[in-house]
C-alpha cells in the first residue's frame, strides 16, 4: 500500500506543480522538487545502508527492495503527469497549426 500511496502522492504533487508552473510562468521542476521531497524514501535508504554495514543482508535486501519500489512509484507518478502535459501541449500546438494552414 505504501507504493500506491507514494504513486498517488507524486501524481498529486506533479499535477499541482504543472498547473501552478504554467500560471506562475516558471519551470515545473522547481515546484515538483519541493512537492515530492516528503515522499522520498530516505529513511528506508538509510536503513538499507546501515543493514549492509552491520552485515544483515537479509534486512538490507528487504529494505533495499522497498526503497527501490517506492522510488520507482515516485518517478512513475511524476513521469505520468509530465508526459500527459507534454502530449496535451503537442496536441494543442498541432491542432492550432492545422487551423491556420487552411487560411492562407
Amino acid at each position: 500500500h505504501m507504493a500506491t500511496a507514494t504513486f498517488f502522492g507524486a501524481v498529486a504533487a506533479a499535477l499541482f506543480a504543472e498547473l501552478m508552473a504554467r500560471r506562475m510562468r516558471i519551470p515545473a521542476t522547481i515546484l515538483i522538487i519541493t512537492g515530492i521531497f516528503p515522499l522520498v524514501p530516505g529513511a528506508f535508504a538509510y536503513d538499507t545502508v546501515m543493514s549492509v554495514v552491520r552485515s544483515d543482508y537479509k534486512k538490507a535486501g528487504t529494505t533495499g527492495m522497498l526503497t527501490f519500489i517506492l522510488a520507482a512509484a515516485l518517478a512513475f507518478g511524476i513521469i505520468s503527469v509530465a508526459s500527459f502535459f507534454r502530449a496535451a501541449g503537442a496536441y494543442r500546438k498541432r491542432k492550432k497549426g492545422s487551423q491556420t494552414v487552411g487560411h492562407l
